[in-house]
Formats: structure tokens, C-alpha cells, sequence
């Protein structure tokens, strides 16, 4: 256990820290009200991880290839099209552009970075990609090279991502707006906590299933799954013939 002096002089290092950081505060708060700027927020995701994790258990080195490889080509996708990688998070990627238009171009060569992705790790890769736009505030961490946006548009654009599925594309209403000359089609609403409802559309077509994800515990799961078996049962009982036809 740390004697008294140790922890004594801890806390008075950790006082001297706080002081000067409330002493800038008058400064740094006129500084962010105006740094606010307009930025496009991409998520790029790889799907299937978990699974393919869990397939290759015995040996790891597999999914940590797939995720390092995953990392190295979106990044350089991202930087091709003129955007920073902001954070990798887990399997995920999280990049932010100047322009509009430059998230757009990079966007509309899903296909090919999946080709690429395959061509490279030898396995069928598919992504998923969210974008956003909106007002921003680049706050710098020390040891973090890249600015991490901080904004609604983040938190909305981390909320829409929970909708995509592979090979898709989805935007907020603000970023089709921003780049209106791509395929955009209106897919519908979904309700971002804490944001509201927020309009999405899909890139190049209106398949995208937007109901509400409603998330559950494996007890509910295993207590629904159970009920419904015996409703099942009961059901072939009564009517032989129904369960068949009710696939």
C-alpha cells in the first residue's frame, strides 16, 4: 500500500494539473464556440468479424491479419480521397473528410475496396459504410496525430451505422443534401438516442431495413424461444397440418 508522502504528493501534482487547466478555460471556451467547422463523418465497418473470430479461435493470427489488413487498405482509401483516418475503432474505422464531395468519391468505391480487401486477404470481405455531415469541433489529443471530431453529427452518424448491412451504403438526409449528384434514394426515418428521428437514404437503391432494433438478454431470448416452442407444440396438436404450413 503507498505510504502517506507518496500519495500526498500524488494529489498535489494532480491539484497543480487542475488549476492550470481552470485557468484556461476563459480562453479556451471563446476558441470553441469559434471553431465549429462542417465535416463529412464516415464509420467504415468490417462485417462478420466476430464470426470469423470465433471460426478461426485455434489460430487468432488469422483475424488479426484480416483486421490489420482491413486498417492498412481503408486507410489508404480514405487518404486517396483526400480524408483522415480518425480512429480505428475494434473492427471499425472512423474517418472524416473537408469536403462533401471528397466522402462522396470515396463512397461510391465500396465495391472495389471489397474486391480489394479480397484480393488481398483471400477471404470474401464485405463492408458496410455510414456517412454524415454537419458541424464539428476538431479537439486535439496529445499523442493522437489526427484532430477527433466531436459534434451531433457524430453521434448521429454512429446511430445510423447500427442499420447497415453489407455493400451498403447510408447517409443522413444532411450528407445526400451535400451530394445531391449521387444515386441517393430516401429509405425512410430511424430514432438516434438522444438526436431524434433522423431521415436516411441509401446510395444506389431502397433496400436498406430500417425497423427499430430491439435489443434483448440471452435469458429473454432463451424464455421467448421456449414460449414459442410450446405454442408450436400446441398448435401441431390441435391442427397436424398447421405447423407445416406456417413454415
Amino acid at each position: 500500500m503507498p505510504n502517506q508522502t507518496q500519495d500526498s504528493s500524488w494529489l498535489e501534482n494532480l491539484k497543480r494539473k487542475a488549476q492550470d487547466l481552470f485557468a484556461e478555460e476563459s480562453t479556451v471556451v471563446d476558441g470553441i464556440r469559434s471553431g465549429f467547422v462542417d465535416r463529412a463523418i464516415v464509420f467504415i465497418d468490417l462485417v462478420g468479424s466476430t464470426s470469423f473470430k470465433i471460426e478461426h479461435r485455434e489460430n487468432p493470427e488469422n483475424w488479426i491479419l484480416i483486421i490489420r489488413q482491413f486498417s492498412k487498405l481503408v486507410s489508404a482509401a480514405v487518404q486517396i480521397s483526400h480524408g483522415n483516418v480518425v480512429k480505428f475503432i475494434g473492427d471499425e474505422v472512423m474517418a472524416s473528410f473537408e469536403k462533401a464531395e471528397h466522402a462522396g468519391n470515396f463512397l461510391v468505391h465500396v465495391r472495389e475496396i471489397e474486391e480489394a480487401l479480397h484480393s488481398v486477404t483471400g477471404f470474401a470481405t464485405a463492408i458496410k459504410i455510414t456517412a454524415d455531415f454537419g458541424p464539428v469541433y476538431e479537439l486535439r489529443f496529445e499523442g493522437h496525430e489526427a484532430p477527433d471530431p466531436q459534434g451531433i453529427v457524430v453521434d448521429r452518424c454512429a446511430g445510423i451505422s447500427k442499420y447497415g448491412v453489407p455493400g451498403e451504403v447510408l447517409a443522413s438526409a444532411f450528407f445526400a443534401e451535400a451530394t445531391w449528384s449521387l444515386d441517393w434514394y430516401e429509405v425512410g426515418e430511424v430514432e438516434v438516442h438522444g438526436v431524434g428521428n433522423v431521415a436516411v437514404s441509401q446510395l444506389g437503391g431502397s433496400t436498406a431495413d430500417l425497423e427499430p432494433r430491439v435489443a434483448i438478454s440471452r435469458k429473454e431470448y432463451a424464455s421467448l424461444k421456449k414460449e414459442r416452442e410450446l405454442m408450436r407444440a400446441e398448435l401441431a396438436r390441435l391442427d397436424p397440418g398447421s405447423v407445416t404450413s406456417c413454415g
